[in-house]
């Protein structure tokens, strides 16, 4: 056998022990999953199993709530997870419990909420705090979760626009189903969820994210359970997440490339008006006849300039 062929049947047989060891090791991840990850789970989750052999088992839930379906019920349940990822409030109880370990809490998204109507109608105004309060008021049903979305909706936001007890009639809570579905079947007028899932509900228009100052940003989290079959596997799935970028000042849902634009024209024009009054004051304040000599210097210059110019 020559060596060129013998280095073939090497690389060959390295690859296919390889394969063999990866095939080996790979296992089945329980996962219990927020249903704020609806929409990246269609992306993450294949390429995952795509790049590392392992197979991921998941299972649907909000993060708060008291129904069968909520996910501190399912684990208090005995439900089996090797992998949870929850709102970061919540999973606090069960990491006290001892049910997920500490160290292996890891941030992995930070979810804001929003406004969706049914597909085709006319979209609201919610952009400011004044335009979303007059929408809910004037909406003959409003949607909302019995997960983290839906605790703030029904304790603190409409507390916040001074609506509670106008809108207490026509509040709607779903649950064992995502807002949007809701919405879809005209169940609802209008719904208020997490952004990223009435975005993945089909005959849903998402209006927008409500306005800054009453908005309420949720910081989802992964965690390793302690009972975990392959720990390994369940570490391997929690660090293949991107991690959240730290949140700027200015940065929200709304902060999209334009609007960073007008608020950076904005702010320049601003300075343009701050040096022009700093410079016409500063020039009221010079005596007099330093002013002349300085208007009659600056003429002397251009007429310097000009001169130059025509005898080049």
């Amino acid at each position: 056998m020559t060596s060129s062929k013998a280095g073939s049947a090497a690389a060959l047989g390295l690859a296919a022990m390889m394969l063999a060891t990866g095939a080996a090791n790979a296992g089945e991840i329980h996962v219990l999953v927020s249903g704020a990850f609806t929409g990246a789970f269609k992306t993450i989750a294949p390429r995952f199993e795509k790049e590392t052999g392992h197979t991921l088992s998941l299972s649907w839930g909000p993060s708060f709530g008291t129904t069968k379906d909520a996910l501190p019920v399912r684990i208090a349940a005995g439900q089996p997870a090797d992998v949870l990822l929850i709102v970061s409030s919540s999973l606090d109880k069960l990491v006290s419990e001892g049910r997920f370990t500490p160290a292996s809490r890891t941030d992995v998204v930070r979810s804001r909420i929003g406004v969706g109507v049914k597909a085709g109608a006319a979209k609201p105004p919610i952009g400011t705090v004044v335009e979303l309060r007059d929408t809910l008021l004037a909406a003959p049903s409003i949607g909302y979760s019995e997960g983290a979305s839906g605790v703030f909706v029904s304790t603190e936001l409409v507390k916040r626009l001074g609506i509670a007890d106008r809108v207490a009639s026509k509040m709607h809570k779903v649950t064992g189903e995502l807002v949007g579905e809701a919405i879809a079947r005209g169940e609802v007028a209008l719904g208020i969820q997490q952004v990223s899932e009435l975005r993945t509900v089909a005959g849903v228009d998402l209006v927008g994210p409500v306005p800054d100052e009453v908005q309420n940003v949720s910081t989802m989290t992964a965690a390793i359970s302690a009972g975990a079959k392959d720990q390994q596997a369940a570490r391997a799935f929690v660090t293949s997440w991107p991690r959240p970028r730290p949140a700027r000042p200015w940065s929200g849902a709304a902060s999209t490339p334009c609007r960073l634009r007008r608020l950076r024209r904005r702010a320049d024009d601003r300075s343009g008006r701050f040096r022009a009054l700093r410079d016409a004051a500063w020039a009221r304040s010079r005596p007099s006849s330093t002013r002349k000599h300085d208007h009659e210097f600056r003429h002397r210059g251009r007429d310097h300039r000009l001169g130059a110019a025509q005898e080049g």
